[in-house]
């Protein structure tokens, strides 16, 4: 094979593995991110679990549809991490929830979520809101807001970089409030996506034309 021809391989040969790689990369592993599932006809209702979500503690997951009149960070759905229950029962107060995503030991993956304190009245004068974020049983991060001074949610989204050490790891998101008061923490649209690595791309590129290459010359 010609120098010329060899090139034109190896570049195919590394976009096409792009490409793949991309559009696995863009694959979000969570199940239910966006927490649409169950579809509620009311503005909020609470649940023992959800398609994707496990409760890790808590009495339920409560989830709340455009209360308010508020907008979702990403749907028409988001989750409150300090549940009320209906009737109520006594057992209101933070909850934590979770999914045990299968991942590749070793393997790097990005995790975006959004974030927003409850907004307006909290009980006790509640100074702030909060979310703590834990993957694979460690602690990545704890967001704090004060949501006293707000009309509507104010999403913010945050992104973390992670490496995974089994073939399955938790990925948890608990209360991190001052009450058990039903007043707390709202999070929604969360993703998790595989990163790609460049290395090994073209360390697949280099053997596929490698094995062009001795095809062609056993061949001739």
């Amino acid at each position: 094979m010609r120098m010329g021809q060899l090139f034109r391989v190896a570049t195919m040969a590394v976009v096409a593995l792009s490409v793949l790689s991309a559009a696995h990369a863009q694959l979000n592993l969570v199940v239910n991110g966006s927490f649409e599932d169950p579809a509620l006809n009311s503005s909020w209702d609470v649940f023992p679990s959800i398609p994707g979500w496990t409760l890790s503690y808590g009495p339920a997951i409560e989830i709340q549809r455009q209360y308010n009149g508020w907008s979702a960070a990403h749907g028409s759905q988001w989750v409150e991490l300090d549940a009320d229950t209906i009737p109520p029962t006594g057992t209101n107060g933070s909850i934590g929830i979770y999914q045990d995503i299968p991942t590749i030991p070793g393997a790097v993956y990005q995790l975006s979520f959004a974030f927003s304190p409850r907004p307006g009245y909290h009980p006790n004068d509640e100074a702030y809101d909060g979310v703590r974020v834990l993957w694979g049983g460690n602690h990545v991060a704890t967001i704090t807001a004060d949501g006293r001074p707000l009309s509507q949610p104010n999403w913010v989204y945050y992104t973390y970089t992670l490496v995974a050490s089994g073939t399955l790891t938790r990925l948890e998101f608990q209360d991190a409030g001052l009450y058990n008061n039903t007043y707390g923490a709202y999070i929604d649209d969360v993703r998790l996506y595989l990163v790609p690595e460049p290395a090994s791309l073209i360390a697949l590129a280099t053997g596929v034309v490698g094995l062009v290459a001795r095809r062609r010359r056993a061949r001739a």
